[in-house]
């Protein structure tokens, strides 16, 4: 019984090397060809909190919405 129910769990959450569209264990959001182009990632340096910002805007200051500490950088 007990190889049924890790069976189920792999099955479930474990992703397979032939089957690629089966499960993500994170988000993808920011990754691809759209976000890379348009949007620069940085971390807040309180809390870590990653942050998407345009790029090509040059230095503005950048509020974290989880901890609101502000920050300059240059996008």
């Amino acid at each position: 019984m007990k190889l049924k129910v890790l069976e189920a769990f792999r099955r479930a959450f474990c992703k397979d090397k032939e089957d690629d569209d089966t499960y993500s264990s994170h988000c993808n959001c920011y990754k691809g060809s759209r976000f890379d182009k348009d949007y620069k990632i940085f971390k807040c340096p309180s809390c870590k909190q990653k942050l998407r910002v345009p790029r090509g805007k040059g230095k503005i200051k950048i509020t974290c919405r989880r901890c609101s500490f502000e920050f300059i950088k240059k996008t």
